[in-house]
C-alpha cells in the first residue's frame, strides 16, 4: 500500500502541468482503484475472492476481479483498469482483443496475437495481425495462449486465428474442416483427400 500510495502522490503532483493529461489519466484509471481498495482494506479482517469470466474462451476483463469483502461491503479490483485501445488498429498496432484489429486493412479479418512474454493481450500488450489463409499455423504455442486456454479447448488449438475459423492438427483448414494433401493430420475426417495416411494426408 505504501508504494502505491506512493507513487500516487508523485503523479498528483504534476496536477497543474498542462502536460500531464497523460499522468493524470493512469492515476485515475489505474492507480486509484488500486489504492482505494487497499486503503479500504489493509490492517483489516477481510475475506478474500476471486471472480472469472471467460467471453469466447478468453478472460473477459470486466468481470475477472479479485474482491475483497469487509462487513459486509465488497471492495472489487478488477482487470479492466488497466488501459484500453480503441479500434480499429492497423496492424502491427497494440491492441487487447481481436475486436481491436478491425477495418479495411483487414479484408478477411484481423487477429489480436498474445505477447510472447506474459501470454496475454490484456492492457494492450497485444499485437494485431492478419488472419492466416489456408495452411497457416494455428498451434496454441504460436498464439501465445497462457495454460488455461489449452486446458479449456485442448483439441482444436486456435481457430480464431485463421480466415476459415478452422484450426485442425496446427494448421488453418479450409472452411469445412479438411487439410490438404501434406499436411499432418490424426483421422481420415481431417483430410480433403478422406484419408490419414501415418501422419500426413
Amino acid at each position: 500500500r505504501d508504494v502505491v500510495n506512493a507513487v500516487a502522490d508523485a503523479i498528483n503532483s504534476f496536477e497543474g502541468d498542462s502536460n500531464a493529461g497523460d499522468s493524470n489519466a493512469l492515476y485515475n484509471h489505474v492507480l486509484k482503484p488500486i489504492q482505494d481498495v487497499l486503503n479500504a482494506v489493509c490492517g483489516k479482517m477481510v475475506s478474500l475472492g476471486i471472480s472469472v469470466e471467460f467471453k469466447s474462451g478468453a478472460l473477459n476483463p470486466s468481470n475477472t476481479c479479485f474482491i475483497a469483502t469487509l462487513a459486509g461491503n465488497e471492495h472489487k479490483l478488477c482487470m479492466d483498469i488497466f488501459p484500453s485501445c480503441p479500434p480499429p488498429i492497423a496492424p502491427a498496432g497494440k491492441c487487447s482483443n481481436n475486436d481491436d484489429c478491425s477495418g479495411a486493412a483487414y479484408p478477411h479479418g484481423g487477429y489480436c496475437h498474445n505477447d510472447a512474454t506474459f501470454k496475454t493481450s490484456i492492457g494492450c500488450l497485444g499485437t494485431c495481425i492478419h488472419k492466416k489463409a489456408e495452411g497457416g499455423t494455428c498451434t496454441k504455442s504460436w498464439a501465445n495462449l497462457p495454460v488455461h486456454q489449452a486446458f479449456l479447448d485442448p483439441g482444436n488449438a486456435e481457430k480464431e486465428l485463421c480466415i476459415s475459423n478452422s484450426c485442425v492438427c496446427g494448421k488453418c483448414a479450409s472452411t469445412s474442416g479438411k487439410l490438404p494433401n501434406g499436411s499432418a493430420c490424426s483421422t481420415n475426417d481431417n483430410c480433403s483427400s478422406g484419408y490419414c495416411m501415418g501422419w500426413s494426408t
